[in-house]
């Protein structure tokens, strides 16, 4: 006769394996080979299960066979008063509140609900079945010959986490490069996907051109960006959008935009000027140098009148930089916005910006000069440019009335490596007021 404690083991065990897709492996034992009598499958199962094995799966949480395949799972279901322990389910009332409604047919909808409830759950884990043993085949064939939306309809119908994200993130990826921009699918990979900043942004511009919500996907790419160093002129959309969103991410941020905008020559755009000179308007403390050098570059390039708070940020910029010895030739535009501007009113501000980054004790930017007037130069003279700014330099010089300067610049110790030159007259100095 059966052993029945054997039977009831084998029996729950062949259903939990047959019940469930095998990802892993193929078929390689008796019991996985749907075509043979369900009893010599549950001889060979139970054959090949230790003791400690058949002891664990008394347990309603039954642990993972791996070398039989068979995956974890909890037998631990029931529908009371709603379908529990199987994700998000509509709740009930407790049964004894049920009762006191005095309602049969109240109640008898109650479970006819639940039932309905239950049976779509079957179905969307066979569904979820189906498309995990497709994520199988993809990962074990490759994905070259499939289609665009059918690759983005298999990873949308499993879960992007409990593991599943190391399969279907790819996948999606995958779709997405091969034009698949369904919402679903960009609203999964903006809140997923962990890629590079290139990639990171060309996904949030499907997503902004698709009107799905980028917030998640905005803070990856500034934090990332500040990790990487890899920004471009997208960033400043995003930061300005989020702004204080950003939260501690803020800051350094917009410093590095305007670092990237400043450095590289480019304009940072109406919107980001005003968020920058919000920024310094407000007096934060925490506020780099390099945005109010950026935001006075900016606003000396305007043309007309200042706002009030484009006003204040100039003036909060002049006086925290000048008390450091920070000085360039485009404060001429801000003649009368701070007393210390006077000091260089006469003078001739030349300013050169290496393309190297080199360390402190390999910068030998010098400044090569001799005036002339009516025709006549003298010898040349040299002298170390300041650096008011990571590879930025700048000398001040006193000239007369109707002198020149000629000028070269070396930036080696042999001070033969000319880097800029050129001839300057009274014109570069800052204006009085």
């Amino acid at each position: 006769m059966r052993n029945p404690f054997a039977l009831l083991v084998s029996v729950a065990t062949l259903a939990l394996t047959l019940s469930q897709p095998c990802v892993c492996k193929a078929q390689q034992y008796p019991f996985q080979d749907t075509s043979l009598p369900v009893t010599q499958r549950v001889d060979d199962l139970i054959s090949r299960l230790t003791l400690d094995e058949k002891i664990a799966f008394l347990e309603h949480q039954n642990p993972a066979i791996e070398r039989l395949g068979i995956k974890p799972y909890s037998w631990w279901n029931e529908a009371l008063h709603g379908i529990a322990r199987n994700g998000v389910a509509t709740v009930y009332p407790m049964p004894i509140a049920l009762a006191a409604t005095f309602n049969p047919q109240m109640v008898e909808e109650v479970y006819s609900r639940i039932a309905d409830e239950g049976v779509r759950k079957h179905r969307k884990s066979q569904e979820a079945g189906e498309y995990e043993r497709a994520v199988t085949w993809l990962l074990a064939y490759g994905n070259d010959a499939v289609d665009a939306r059918l690759l983005g309809r298999i990873c949308l119908g499993l879960p992007w986490e409990n593991g599943y994200e190391t399969a279907v993130v790819p996948i999606g990826w995958e779709a997405f490069l091969r034009g698949n921009t369904d919402p679903a699918l960009l609203e999964k990979l903006s809140a997923c996907l962990q890629g590079l900043s290139v990639e990171l942004c060309r996904l949030r511009k499907a997503c902004v051109d698709g009107a799905v919500p980028t917030r998640d996907l905005d803070n990856r790419i500034v934090r990332q960006t500040l990790f990487s160093g890899a920004v471009s002129q997208e960033h400043a959309q995003i930061i300005v959008s989020e702004g204080e969103r950003l939260g501690e991410a803020f800051l350094p941020a917009m410093a590095q935009y305007a670092d990237f905008a400043f450095s590289g020559g480019i304009s940072m755009g109406i919107r980001m000027t005003d968020l920058v000179a919000k920024t310094i308007a407000e007096g934060r403390e925490e506020t780099e140098d390099i945005c109010k050098i950026a935001c006075l570059k900016e606003l000396s390039m305007r043309q007309g009148d200042f706002s009030g708070r484009e006003r204040d940020a100039a003036v909060a910029s002049l006086s925290s930089l000048l008390s450091k010895g920070i000085i360039f030739p485009f404060y001429r535009q801000f003649p009368g916005y701070d007393d210390r501007l006077d000091l260089y009113a006469e003078e001739t501000l030349v300013q050169y910006h290496s393309p190297g980054d080199a360390g402190e004790d390999q910068k030998h930017i010098l400044f090569h000069y001799t005036t002339s007037r009516r025709g006549e130069t003298g010898n040349y003279r040299s002298r170390p440019m300041k650096e008011m700014y990571r590879n930025f330099f700048v000398s001040g010089f006193l000239l007369f009335y109707g002198e020149q300067m000629h000028y070269y610049i070396t930036d080696d110790p042999q001070e033969k490596h000319v880097v800029q030159s050129g001839m300057i007259g009274q014109d570069a100095r800052i204006l009085e007021n």
